[in-house]
């Protein structure tokens, strides 16, 4: 580890970063979603999970 410098998860900031990285996540699924239903149907219920905080444990490949 010392290698490398430091662990970007033990950064204060990381949490911001995973989020942030979670939501270009969605964002480029909202662009699949014309290609099919199921990409619509995940990209609904990933939208939901972080407008209501809830888990992202339920999200599926699509």
């Amino acid at each position: 580890m010392h290698r490398y410098g430091f662990d970007v998860m033990h950064w204060p900031g990381y949490s911001v970063l995973a989020d942030m990285r979670e939501l270009m996540m969605v964002l480029w699924l909202g662009q699949q979603v014309p290609a099919g239903e199921k990409s619509a149907v995940e990209f609904a219920r990933r939208l939901k999970t972080l407008r209501t905080k809830g888990s992202r444990r339920e999200w599926r490949a699509f």
